[in-house]
């Protein structure tokens, strides 16, 4: 998945969507689409645990962004399952629990 953005007046929706759907067409993939806000509330509620010393809700957005690279290797998203899996930076405690 990667994120995009549509504009609609001054409202911009932001989303991630399927990158082998933009590539090799929609019917490539089972989800074309997943609202940011849902999937970015979804990784921070299971990446938190992990670093109980960062104050998340008081975080810049930008800081927050950094500090989640910090501990997020990976993040995969089966449209099928609506399974999101979590890998942890190696230097991270442990994995962070699928959906």
């Amino acid at each position: 998945m990667t994120p995009a953005h549509v504009t609609h007046g001054n409202k911009r929706y932001r989303y991630y969507t399927c990158l082998a759907a933009q590539k090799k067409g929609w019917h490539t993939c089972p989800s074309k689409s997943v609202p940011a806000a849902t999937l970015e509330r979804y990784v921070l509620d299971q990446v938190a645990p992990h670093a109980p010393d960062v104050d998340w809700p008081t975080l810049a957005p930008g800081e927050r962004a950094a500090r989640l690279r910090q501990l997020v290797a990976r993040i995969d998203y089966d449209g099928t399952s609506q399974h999101v899996a979590i890998t942890l930076q190696s230097n991270s405690p442990k994995k962070a629990k699928p959906s």
